[in-house]
């Protein structure tokens, strides 16, 4: 949660976004949760009245390239106004996506992952036990590309309709 909505002390913009889209980066580069040895509102608190925000490493790693390492203290500035928006953030983004180096024998498909993972796994539980919406995405294959995403997406970052 963003300081100032946890304060209550400014404005619900698209600025609190970016500053979750942060603390959710960290978190897919950590596989952990921000602050989790507090309880949810003690975390917010930090984040806001004692400016703490998670461990970064001082120097780039394989954890946190040097394009994550400088987007996310910008992205989850304590002043809002500072924090870049999504117009500027997926530019920033987009040049790694698309160099990312992938295995031709990798799976590419959730399709794929997904049998590979029943193959390494026990087989996931049957369709009646998921709740409805999930039972309709179980096993759907992703579709699309970086570029047609790209297009969707406004200055904001939202996705729009077609």
């Amino acid at each position: 949660m963003a300081p100032e909505v946890f304060s209550q002390s400014g404005k619900y913009d698209r600025k609190v976004d970016v500053f979750s889209f942060a603390l959710v980066i960290w978190e897919i580069h950590t596989a952990e949760l921000p602050f989790s040895h507090l309880k949810p509102a003690a975390a917010a608190a930090e984040m806001t009245y004692k400016r703490g925000r998670p461990t970064l490493p001082n120097q780039p790693t394989a954890q946190f390239p040097a394009h994550i390492l400088s987007l996310i203290p910008q992205a989850w500035h304590a002043e809002s106004n500072l924090r870049p928006n999504f117009g500027e953030i997926v530019p920033l983004l987009e040049p790694h996506v698309e160099s990312v180096h992938t295995d031709i024998s990798a799976p590419s498909t959730v399709s794929q992952l997904k049998s590979q993972w029943e193959q390494l796994s026990v087989a996931p539980p049957p369709r009646s036990q998921f709740p409805p919406i999930l039972s309709a995405l179980h096993g759907a294959a992703a579709t699309g590309t970086v570029e047609e995403l790209r297009q969707r997406i406004d200055n904001n970052g939202y996705v729009m309709n077609k």
